[in-house]
């Protein structure tokens, strides 16, 4: 028999399409997940500190079995710039679980993670799942909470407020300043606003709202998409990159973004378990907690572990194309 063998994406032939089977198989039926499709996929590779050489995978007979996304990128802890390294889609094809795969699979990825100057490998999770318990098992530990509070279908859209013009540098500088302190923010360069902002698939397309007076006051992004839902694919509204200068002008953005989305489709805004002013905002708005997904860290160096004993109660920041994929 062929052995299984550790590889770089670059060596998988037709990654696109063997991805996008695995995916399936591994994911098809999960709740909550992203359908991949070849343009999403595509997307999702071109991701800033990602792309096809940082895909790790595990083949027989050129034939993809595991593999796991690493996308290198800084982002804001405790105060700090440091590199990190993101792990997303971890998945075996069910035929070759329980040998160790997965655990190869990202035992490869945090070396490279180290090699490349990275403090620390993070992934997202959900709490009840067996993926939890076996990341507490190689080393990695729940950092943040994030709440993912819905709107269901069917209740009525409160009244809008006036939109505000904006430019999208306006809108990346703005960002950068309301999220410098939060724990896992990314800083949006020109390249990360593009990837995130305006280079997206047609099935996850992305709205920006905005309001203010002479000047920004608050922003966040609607991204539209379908996703597996226990009887099948349903439409969902998700909402990031929420900021905004008083308590007041975060309200009235989030009712300028619901009066947009036909009420039929639900409405889903993940927030830190620490962000209690959104909490409370979301609730006023018939918003309710239905599920949470866990930030986990694993420390690469001593370093970094010096600077995870300095941890301070500071909101997570939602990397939602991490958390949905969106």
């Amino acid at each position: 028999m062929s052995p299984l063998k550790p590889a770089r994406g670059k060596a998988v032939p037709n990654l696109v399409d063997q991805l996008i089977e695995l995916h399936h198989l591994c994911f098809g039926k999960t709740v909550g997940t992203i359908p991949f499709s070849r343009e999403y996929l595509q997307w999702f590779l071109s991701r800033p500190g990602l792309g096809c050489n940082h895909v790790f995978a595990m083949v027989k007979n050129r034939r993809l079995i595991s593999s796991l996304f690493l996308t290198r990128i800084r982002i804001i802890l405790n105060g700090y710039p440091v590199d990190a390294g993101i792990i997303d889609s971890l998945m075996t094809h069910p035929d070759y679980r329980q040998q160790g795969l997965a655990s190869a699979t990202l035992a490869c990825a945090q070396k490279v993670s180290r090699e490349e100057g990275c403090a620390f490998s993070l992934l997202y999770t959900l709490p009840r799942d067996p993926q939890f318990s076996f990341y507490l098992k190689k080393g990695y530990f729940e950092y943040a909470r994030l709440l993912h509070m819905l709107r269901d279908e069917g209740n009525e859209c409160p009244e809008p407020c006036p939109p505000f013009a904006f430019s999208h540098d306006m809108l990346r500088i703005f960002l950068n300043r309301r999220f410098k302190l939060t724990n896992g923010f990314i800083p949006l360069t020109p390249r990360q606003w593009a990837w995130r902002k305006c280079r997206r698939p047609s099935s996850v397309p992305a709205r920006i709202f905005s309001v203010g007076d002479s000047r920004l006051q608050a922003t966040l992004t609607a991204a539209i998409t379908d996703i597996v839902l226990s009887d099948g694919l349903g439409t969902t509204c998700f909402i990031s990159d929420w900021a905004a200068t008083e308590k007041h002008a975060a309200e009235e953005v989030i009712r300028l973004a619901l009066s947009e989305t036909p009420s039929k489709i639900k409405v889903d805004v993940p927030v830190c378990s620490l962000d209690y002013e959104k909490q409370e905002i979301l609730k006023r708005l018939g918003f309710f907690s239905v599920a949470e997904d866990v930030l986990m860290i694993y420390p690469l160096h001593e370093k970094a572990l010096s600077l995870l004993r300095s941890q301070c109660n500071r909101p997570w920041y939602t990397l939602l194309e991490s958390t949905i994929g969106a």
